[in-house]
């Protein structure tokens, strides 16, 4: 019963705004680029939304694959003790030097400690991101990743 009540008031109210003396002058106009934003915009809504979920929905399974990876990775680096193969490396970085005038000084004898460091370690040029500006430049070193 109460179904066809809504229906009824609904079917009322529609045809008694819709008849033209009740019904209010309309002098926009409103083109089809309105119609492609709102359609695009649902649509980017209900894309990121089935992504959301799908995130959420395999979250658990990602996370056991990188436990396993990550157990897998790492392994090679331990022996049967959990002591580290690898030596300790120590990297020094400075910023906005140009490499070329650092092994000029230290052929001069002004950086005795860079000196020696290079003899018993190592003194590497590294190349520079693009752009080529700090942030971008270290947080590219420390990821490993390109910009």
């Amino acid at each position: 019963m109460k179904k066809k009540q809504i229906f009824l008031s609904l079917f009322l109210i529609i045809a008694f705004l819709s008849f033209p003396p009740f019904a209010p002058d309309v002098l926009a106009y409103i083109g089809p680029g309105a119609g492609i934003a709102f359609f695009s915009s649902f649509f980017i809504f209900v894309v990121t939304f089935l992504l959301a979920f799908f995130i959420i929905l395999f979250w658990p399974l990602r996370f056991l694959y990188q436990c396993f990876k990550r157990k897998i990775k790492y392994r090679k680096y331990f022996d049967s003790n959990s002591h580290r193969k690898t030596k300790k490396v120590v990297v020094i970085g400075l910023d906005g030097l140009d490499p070329k005038l650092a092994e000029d000084f230290m052929q001069r004898g002004m950086l005795p400690n860079f000196s020696s460091l290079e003899k018993e370690g190592s003194f590497h040029q590294l190349r520079t991101t693009c752009p080529a500006i700090s942030p971008v430049a270290w947080s590219s070193f420390s990821t490993g990743m390109t910009p």
